[in-house]
Parts: C-alpha cells; structure tokens; sequence
C-alpha cells in the first residue's frame, strides 16, 4: 500500500519533457493568471541591471510564444523550442543545442530549468555556448512564494503541467553557476509600478491586486557572468643557468672554439 501511495506521487510531480508539455504551458501563460507572471517578468527584464552587452542572445524557454529577449539591445536574437510553435526559429533539444561552443554573448533560460528533466546538464550546455565572459540570464519560479508552495497542492489535485516543476532555489544556482565558472552579478524579483486597478467594484480591485502581488512574487531573475581566468604572465628577462653536478666536466662549446 505505501509503495502503491509513493508511486503515486512520484507520477504527480515528476517533470515530464518539455516537449511533452510545451503546448499545455503556452495555453496556461495565455490565461489571465499567466498574462499577469509574464507582465511581472517583462518589467523586471526590462531594468538595466537585467540587460547585457553582446550582439547575439538565444532564449530557451517553456513557451516560444513568450519572448523576453525582445526587451535585451543585442542585434541578433532569436529563440530555440522543443517543438514548433511561437517564434523559434529552430527545435532543438535544450540538452544537445545545435550551437558551436562559445558563440553567443547571452543565453537566456526563462524557465527551461525548472521544466527541465535534467536541470543540471541543461545548465551546462548553456554555458558551453556562451562566450569568454557571457551572461546568462535564469527567470525561475520562487519555491518560497505562494505559487511556489502552492505547487504541491496543484500538482496533487490536477494534471496540469505548470504545477510540475522543480523548486529550485536561488542559493542552489549560484552554486551550480560557480561549479562551472559563472559568478551571479544581479537578483531581482520585484517588478516595478503596480497594475492598473481602475474601474471595476471595490472587490474587483482588491482581487486584481492580490492577483497581481502573487504573481509578481512568484519568479526571480538571476544573472551570471562567466569568470575571467586569471593568467599568470610570462617572466621577463634572460633564463638562469641550471646547475646539473653530472654534466659539470663537459666543455661548452664555445669554450672550446675559443682554445
């Protein structure tokens, strides 16, 4: 009975492939309660603090509809997906990119990782692509806000996808970040500017301002910079002669074209 009750939730809030769900969570982003998280977001990519230097920037995200590299100066953007849709311009599998190493100035992962199967090595091959001293930028859910925490009853009662995904704090990253050579530079969670609450009853408002602070709560943007390696210049100046006891009886050869 207990093995049948574990493997029950096991099947309840196991992530499955993004491009199992992909669809499910663009229609889910589309609903009032999704317009309200990606108007949060937009806000807050949209801060310089948020913005990168570069020419190229490649989004990876749960939904190719929803594009947050439109508000980054880089003259080249585009978005990768799992499956058609949006406006990628490739399906790729995040976890296998069909990029050469180090040729983009930024990646931007908006909620790949938390929909990833495998979170980790997806970071990795993030990196991989990004150029000596890129950025990435990470848009993750906040498993401590109210959304967050109310992923374990969403995903209990309902199939829906958006309630399957990994709770990642913000510590844990940075951690992952600086095993493979990123340092976090900027945190930011708190979009600026409130929603427009006029018109409507007194209830109404109170209940598009309670929707909206959830919502704004509920993510947080990460975003690291590759570590420069420090490289130890090389010394100045004539080598020092080495000594060697075994080879002190050999004549140098112009001691002897001198004799």
């Amino acid at each position: 009975m207990l093995n049948k009750f574990t493997g029950f939730l096991l099947r309840r809030y196991q992530v499955p492939p993004l491009e199992q769900s992909q669809n499910k969570l663009t229609s889910w982003l589309n609903t009032p309660w999704g317009q309200l998280l990606y108007e949060a977001e937009r806000r807050v990519s949209k801060r310089d603090v948020c913005k990168t230097p570069g020419h190229r920037i490649m989004q990876l995200g749960c939904s190719p509809e929803h594009s947050l590299i439109d508000t980054q100066g880089h003259a080249h953007k585009f978005i990768l997906a799992p499956t058609p849709g949006g406006t990628a311009v490739c399906i790729a599998e995040f976890h296998e990119l069909p990029l050469p190493s180090k040729t983009l100035d930024t990646v931007m992962l908006h909620h790949a990782l938390d929909f990833s199967t495998h979170p980790h090595e997806l970071l990795k091959e993030a990196a991989r692509v990004v150029n000596d001293g890129g950025y990435l930028i990470i848009v993750g859910f906040n498993p401590f806000s109210l959304f967050g925490v109310s992923k374990w009853l969403g995903g209990l009662l309902t199939g829906q996808p958006i309630w399957r995904h990994h709770s990642l704090r913000r510590a844990r990253l940075v951690d992952w970040l600086y095993l493979i050579g990123f340092e976090a530079t900027t945190v930011d969670s708190r979009p600026r500017g409130a929603l427009d609450r006029s018109g409507g009853s007194i209830i109404g408002r109170i209940a598009r301002w309670w929707r909206w602070h959830t919502m704004a709560r509920a993510f947080y943007v990460l975003v690291a910079r590759q570590r420069s390696l420090l490289v130890t210049p090389a010394r100045q100046g004539t080598w020092q002669p080495v000594k060697i006891p075994a080879l002190q009886g050999l004549n140098r050869a112009d001691d002897t074209r001198s004799k």
